[in-house]
């Protein structure tokens, strides 16, 4: 595969409070807002076949990263401020009642490419056998997946672009599925052999912010100075060439933002080292880095949750994530701490599809790489927050037809059969009586 753009962007219709990186390409949509500052990253190299993703790393090309003048001159990580509100809306046209449940739930698709042969897929590929017959099956397979599931709102890992994540969303429909009327889409990644299909989206019934035409959302780098562990050190302007997804919910239809979402997919855990540092140093780097942001948002409005999904390619007892979002929810005390919805299974029986949503094939090892992570406002009784986690409603989504052998049906282009190789992650929310 050859590269469209190395770049990092976002397919918005509105030039308000978005970033993308800077791109020459003449075929690049008109609607997407370039910020010239951000740096850009090479493609990585890959090392290894164990992650269900892995990716390649190599250094930037932007001056020697040992240079002092260079460090010295980038801000701490704690230095990063984060994302901006978005701008004044006005309330949708549509009528909707306010919800007082609401079914939340992550998916890795499981690389859903698009059936068009552009600079940056091996989708359209007879050799690879893949055709526009695969895309067909493939939206198919996983539109019964995502309509049996009948989330409110779904994060999405894994699409190549916004135009076949709108295909997936109109086949939803046909199929008897749920309508999502609103979708966040970020194209958030150097476009590289490795990485085409890791691009992340949120759809949704309910408004958005801001209120425009779809997609909205925005991308935000996951990036500042970080020690690691083994005395490298990442630079604040050294991205990880995965960013997160930022997404505000709007359930009353009033412009408030009563929920944000960040949806994100990290980097695989086998990939090389960069400054020599680990992926599990740049998981801790992307984790400071997001937990910054929540103590922001909720010293901003500490009724207004925050939550973090998708596939982060860690475990939940991983020190990157055991640091960061606690799975024991009796240890919760104070609103901006994250906890780990996996606290809610029995994590000291055998791994299965009940508690897990990855099954690696080469060493036969189940894993929790699916994460759905929540501000404690949404668990203390003493919080202002309106919603609550609803007492059992943790759980994957595992029917008998999304698995083989007892493992999740991962797709297979050649039989135009199964699903993907990760199962769905799902916890429903209520909002109190008060």
């Amino acid at each position: 595969m050859r590269f469209r753009c190395p770049m990092m962007n976002i397919w918005m219709t509105s030039v308000a409070a978005v970033w993308g990186m800077a791109c020459s390409d003449p075929d690049d949509e008109p609607n997407i807002v370039r910020d010239a500052d951000l740096d850009t990253i090479p493609p990585d190299v890959e090392t290894g076949p164990l992650d269900d993703d892995a990716e390649p790393d190599t250094e930037p090309i932007d001056g020697d990263p040992q240079e002092p003048d260079v460090k010295d001159s980038e801000p701490d990580i704690g230095d990063v401020d984060p994302p901006p509100p978005p701008p004044n809306c006005t309330p949708v046209s549509t009528q909707f009642t306010p919800p007082r449940q609401l079914k939340i739930a992550t998916y890795n698709l499981q690389n859903l490419f698009d059936e068009n042969n552009d600079d940056c897929s091996k989708d359209y590929d007879a050799a690879q056998g893949w055709n526009s017959g695969n895309v067909q099956k493939k939206l198919s397979n996983l539109a019964r997946v995502i309509a049996d599931i009948d989330a409110d709102v779904i994060g999405i890992n894994e699409v190549e672009t916004y135009e076949i994540l709108q295909k997936l969303r109109d086949t939803i429909i046909a199929q008897g599925g749920p309508e999502y009327p609103y979708i966040a889409y970020a194209e958030g990644h150097y476009k590289t052999d490795y990485t085409c299909q890791v691009d992340i989206g949120l759809m949704s019934r309910y408004p958005l912010l801001p209120h425009q035409k779809e997609p909205s959302g925005r991308v935000e780098p996951l990036k500042g100075q970080y020690q690691c562990a083994s005395g490298g050190e990442l630079y604040a302007s050294t991205q990880e060439t995965r960013p997160a997804l930022y997404a505000e919910l709007d359930l009353d239809n009033d412009c408030r933002g009563d929920m944000i979402f960040l949806v994100n997919h990290w980097i695989g855990k086998n990939n090389a080292p960069i400054f020599g540092c680990t992926p599990e140093d740049r998981h801790k780097r992307s984790a400071q880095v997001i937990k910054n942001w929540v103590n922001s948002y909720i010293d901003q409005d500490s009724s207004r949750p925050v939550i973090i999904m998708g596939d982060l390619n860690s475990y939940e007892d991983d020190p990157e994530l055991d640091t960061f979002a606690t799975t024991d929810r009796n240890s919760l005390t104070e609103l901006r701490q994250l906890y780990n919805i996996w606290g809610e299974f029995d994590l000291s029986t055998p791994q299965n599809a009940t508690n897990s949503t990855y099954y690696y094939q080469a060493g036969s090892l189940w894993g929790r790489l699916d994460h759905i992570i929540l501000t404690a406002n949404l668990l203390l009784e003493n919080s202002p927050a309106q919603w609550r986690l609803q007492p059992q409603s943790a759980e994957t989504f595992h029917p008998s037809y999304v698995l083989n052998g007892g493992i999740p049906f991962e797709f297979n282009q050649y039989r135009k059969t199964g699903y993907s190789d990760h199962l769905p992650l799902i916890i429903q929310l209520e909002r109190s009586s008060e």
